[in-house]
């Protein structure tokens, strides 16, 4: 895949193609580690543990919320 920098406002961009996103798990929060090995850029994503989290507990809430909320009582 071949990508050209784009001009975002004052800045560069490099648009990436959504297959691509999705394959890695990448959407507009990741958080990247941007570094070189003098030859090339490298880009790792990396996983927000608290966002996972919370994404975890609303799923929990989600399906069992109504329990949870009766064994609280």
């Amino acid at each position: 895949m071949l990508r050209k920098l784009i001009t975002h406002g004052e800045e560069l961009a490099l648009p990436l193609d959504r297959q691509l996103l999705e394959k890695l798990s990448i959407n507009k929060d990741t958080i990247f580690e941007i570094s070189t090995n003098g030859d090339n850029l490298i880009l790792t994503p990396k996983k927000n543990n608290e966002s996972v989290i919370l994404e975890s507990l609303k799923n929990i809430n989600r399906e069992y919320g109504s329990v949870l909320k009766k064994l609280s009582e």
